[in-house]
C-alpha cells in the first residue's frame, strides 16, 4: 500500500526533474555562448577550461537540476499531495475548498510572475502541482482504505525530530553540520563535494544581473570611436563586457539626445544620463538589476523548499520506504509504529554528533597549545579564533603541522587564518594550498590569497583556475582576482 501512496510524490518530483533539467540545460547554453564570445573577445571567461567545457553536458544539467527538484519540488509535491489528502479524507471532496485551492494556486502563478513573466518557473508552479495531483486522483480508490488516523504518529515522529534539530539552530548550523557530520567522513564528504560541483549550474539560472559573475553589453547608438572605446574600458571595470557577437545581451545601453537608456532582452529597463552612469556606475547598475530582477520570487521559494521542503520529503520518503519493508512483517499499524520508531531511531544517530559540539574556550595565550591538541576540534577551534579576530597566524609555530593534515577541515580552516596573515610563509603555504586535491580547500586558499593583498599572486591564480574543472572553485579565483585589483582587459 505504501509503494502505491509513494506515486503521487514521484509523479511530481519527476515532473520536476524533467523541468529542472531543462532550465539548467537552457541556462548553461547561455553561459556557454557568453563564455566563448568572451573568449573571442580577449577577455577571461569563467568558467573556463574544462569547467566551461561541461556546460555542454546533460549530465551537469541532470544534476544541477536536482537542486530545484530537491528545494522548490519538494515543497510544491509535499504541499499538493497534502492538500489533497486534506480534501479526500477530512473534505469529503467539496467543491468549495477545490476552488480554494485553485485560486491559491493561481497566486502562487502570480507571485512567481510578478516582476515579469518567467516561462519555466511558470511551467513549474504548473505542471508539478498537476502531475502530483493527477496521480492522486487516480489512485484514490486505494486511499480511501487507509486508517484516517494512521497519518498522527508519522507526523508526531517528524515534529518531534523537527523540535529536536531546531535546538541546534543559529548562525554557525550549517557550518557545524558540514564541519561535523559531512567533512568528517568519506560520506559525507561525497555528498559535500555533489552539493558544490553542481550548485553553481542551479544558482545562474536565477541569479539578477548584479549577482552574476559576467555580463554580457552591447552598445547602440554610440557612433563616436573613442567614446566607444572609453564606455568598454569603463564597463569591464564592472565586468559587464561590450560583445557584439551577443544577439540576446544581458544589458543594452542605448544612447540617444534625450539620454541613456540601460535595456535588459525582454524591453524592462530604466532611463539615466551618460553623466549620471560614469560619475557611479555600480549604483546605476544596481538599480537596473532591481528593475529587472524577474527571479527574485523564485529564489525566496526555493529556499524555502530547501529549508522546509527538503527536510520533509526525506523523512517521507525515509519512512515510506521502511513502512513497506515493515508491512511485509508486520500488520497494518504495528507496521506504522515500527518504521516511526526506525526514523527516530536514524534522526537521533545523527543528531548524536551535533551534540559531541560543546563550545571550546580559546584565548591568545592558549591558541599555540590549542593548534597542538590531540582533538581536532580544538585546533579548528583554534583556527576558527584566530581568523574570526585577525590574527596573525605566524605567530603561534604549531600551525606549521597543519599545513599537510590529513583532515580536509583542519585544512579549509588554516587557510581561512592565513587570510589576515602577512607573513612570507604563509602566503607561499597559500600558493600551495590551491593545488590541494579538495575544492574546499582550494575556495579558501584562493579567498586567502585575495585578503592578503599581494598582487604577486595573480598570475598563480589565474594559471591554476584554468587548470580547474571546479566551476565553484573558479568563482572563488575569479572573486580573488578581483579583490587583488585585477581587471578584465582584451587579451588578458
Amino acid at each position: 500500500m505504501s509503494s502505491v501512496l509513494f506515486a503521487p510524490l514521484m509523479a511530481g518530483m519527476a515532473t520536476a526533474q524533467i523541468l529542472s533539467t531543462v532550465f539548467v540545460y537552457l541556462s548553461n547554453q547561455r553561459i556557454l555562448t557568453l563564455v566563448t564570445a568572451v573568449e573571442k573577445n580577449g577577455y577571461f571567461p569563467i568558467p573556463a577550461g574544462p569547467a566551461a567545457a561541461s556546460l555542454n553536458s546533460l549530465t551537469a544539467a541532470f544534476w544541477g537540476g536536482l537542486f530545484f527538484t530537491l528545494s522548490i519540488g519538494a515543497g510544491l509535491t509535499l504541499l499538493t499531495w497534502s492538500g489533497f489528502q486534506l480534501w479526500h479524507l477530512l473534505f469529503r471532496r467539496s467543491r468549495s475548498v477545490l476552488i480554494a485551492y485553485a485560486m491559491i494556486w493561481a497566486g502562487l502563478l502570480a507571485v512567481v510572475n510578478l516582476n515579469g513573466l518567467v516561462i519555466l518557473p511558470s511551467l513549474f508552479c504548473l505542471l508539478v502541482p498537476l502531475s502530483t495531483a493527477y496521480v492522486g486522483v487516480k489512485i484514490a480508490p486505494a486511499f480511501r482504505s487507509i486508517d484516517n488516523f494512521s497519518w498522527v504518529i508519522p507526523v508526531l515522529t517528524l515534529a518531534v525530530l523537527t523540535a529536536l534539530w531546531a535546538t541546534q539552530l543559529d548562525r554557525n548550523l550549517f557550518t557545524t553540520i558540514r564541519d561535523h557530520i559531512l567533512l568528517s567522513n568519506s560520506a559525507g564528504r561525497r555528498v559535500n563535494n555533489f552539493y558544490y560541483r553542481y550548485t553553481l549550474y542551479a544558482a545562474e539560472t536565477f541569479k539578477s544581473f548584479q549577482q552574476r559573475t559576467l555580463r554580457s553589453c552591447i552598445l547602440e547608438q554610440l557612433e563616436d570611436k573613442q567614446k566607444a572605446l572609453n564606455w568598454q574600458e569603463r564597463l569591464a571595470h564592472f565586468d559587464v563586457l561590450v560583445l557584439p557577437q551577443i544577439s540576446r545581451p544581458d544589458i543594452r545601453l542605448v544612447f540617444s539626445k534625450k539620454g541613456l537608456e540601460l535595456l535588459c532582452a525582454n524591453g524592462q529597463g530604466i532611463e539615466t544620463t551618460a553623466e549620471a552612469f560614469m560619475a557611479n556606475p555600480n549604483k546605476v547598475l544596481l538599480s537596473f538589476s532591481k528593475a529587472t530582477d524577474r527571479f527574485a520570487p523564485l529564489r525566496r521559494m526555493t529556499l524555502m523548499g530547501l529549508l522546509l521542503g527538503f527536510p520533509i520529503l526525506l523523512f517521507t520518503m525515509v519512512y515510506g520506504t521502511l513502512h513497506a519493508a515493515a508491512g511485509l512483517i508486520f500488520k497494518a499499524r504495528q507496521s506504522i509504529w515500527a518504521a516511526s520508531g526506525i526514523c527516530m531511531a536514524i534522526g537521533i544517530l545523527l543528531f548524536l554528533p551535533m551534540l559531541k559540539v560543546h563550545p571550546i574556550t580559546i584565548t591568545p595565550g592558549n591558541i599555540d597549545s590549542a593548534l597542538a591538541a590531540d582533538q581536532w576540534t580544538q585546533r579548528v577551534a583554534a583556527l576558527r579564533y584566530v581568523e574570526e579576530h585577525g590574527l596573525e597566524i605566524a605567530a603561534y609555530p604549531h600551525y606549521r603541522n597543519l599545513v599537510t593534515s590529513p583532515l580536509v577541515v583542519e585544512r579549509y580552516w588554516l587557510a581561512r587564518a592565513m587570510g589576515k596573515s602577512r607573513d612570507s610563509e604563509t602566503h607561499t603555504q597559500l600558493l600551495t594550498m590551491i593545488r590541494d586535491p579538495h575544492p574546499n580547500v582550494i575556495c579558501q586558499a584562493f579567498y586567502a590569497l585575495g585578503l592578503q593583498g599581494r598582487r604577486g599572486a595573480i598570475t598563480a591564480i589565474k594559471q591554476r583556475l584554468v587548470e580547474l574543472d571546479h566551476w565553484y572553485a573558479q568563482w572563488y579565483g575569479y572573486r580573488a582576482l578581483r579583490k587583488l585589483g585585477w581587471q578584465q582587459r582584451r587579451s588578458n
